[in-house]
């Protein structure tokens, strides 16, 4: 736990935001899996604001806005643990 736990902390720390990153947008799953408004995700939510003959420029332009945040906020609170994870080297 001493010596392998530090070592792998930083290729953690990037799996864990690429899994949040990819889980948070997706699309396909909860499009098959939801069938009623209250189990809308917001990916879901998002493409709903297209319809047949209009397309809901603000909403939709609101809601992504919104969506993005949590993700934003994450990344630059792991970015010290993504630049060791993307960029890591064998010590000599």
């Amino acid at each position: 736990m001493r010596i392998t736990l530090p070592i792998a902390s930083p290729g953690l720390g990037v799996a864990s935001v690429f899994i949040f990153i990819f889980s948070w947008n997706e699309f396909l799953f909860a499009l098959i899996f939801t069938s009623s408004p209250k189990a809308m995700t917001l990916p879901i939510g998002i493409a709903r604001q297209v319809q047949q003959y209009m397309i809901q420029w603000g909403p939709m332009a609101a809601a992504t806005s919104i969506f993005i945040i949590p993700v934003f906020v994450l990344a630059l609170a792991a970015q010290k643990h993504l630049l060791k994870g993307l960029t890591f080297q064998m010590l000599k």
